[in-house]
């Protein structure tokens, strides 16, 4: 007695192949125009924000040539001197740059903070190459992850008055701790 099983049907090996996915092609990925505009936005404020006024330069370079100060290029300087991965942005200095993308990134935080933090690490690459790489060989370790902080945020949130519509946005809290203990899950 001869047990035909499914994997001797050529047609049931093809359906199980497709289902699985195998010899398919890899699904398109999906651009997302918006987030490559706001990255691009956020990084051009990065590289041309400067709180001194037009026309002065920044005097602490030793080159022949003065350059225009700003602010976060000398962060970024100061990021890769101390090894530090977290960017420190004036929200002040944000609004007067390009107060569209400042709203934008407040109500919708949650949603583009991933391509603030590549807008990031792009803009500390272009400065120091080497120091986005976690690895001593650059380009052989894996990307280091960047961070962006933001201070000076106008309004600051009672953290008792928070409620659901916030969620997703960036804000500034404010509370006071009373108490802290171990966090354990909780159980259903």
């Amino acid at each position: 007695v001869v047990h035909r099983t499914d994997m001797d049907d050529p047609a049931a090996r093809a359906r199980t192949a497709r289902s699985a996915g195998v010899g398919q092609p890899a699904p398109e990925m999906v651009r997302d125009e918006v987030m490559e505009l706001m990255q691009a936005r956020f990084g051009e404020f990065l590289q041309d924000f400067s709180s001194v006024p037009e026309g002065e330069t920044d005097l602490s370079q030793t080159g022949s040539q003065p350059r225009a100060y700003r602010d976060y290029v000398m962060q970024a300087e100061t990021m890769a001197a101390h090894d530090t991965t977290t960017m420190y942005v004036d929200w002040k200095h944000l609004m007067d740059f390009d107060a569209e993308l400042g709203e934008v990134i407040e109500l919708e935080y949650f949603r583009f903070e991933p391509c603030l933090r590549d807008a990031v690490r792009d803009f500390v690459g272009g400065e120091h190459p080497d120091f986005i790489w976690d690895s001593e060989d650059a380009g052989r370790g894996e990307k280091r992850d960047f961070f962006v902080s933001f201070f000076d945020l106008p309004c600051i949130e009672r953290i008792r008055a928070l409620k659901t519509d916030r969620i997703g946005r960036l804000l500034s809290v404010s509370g006071t701790v009373t108490r802290t203990s171990e966090v354990r899950p909780e159980l259903l």
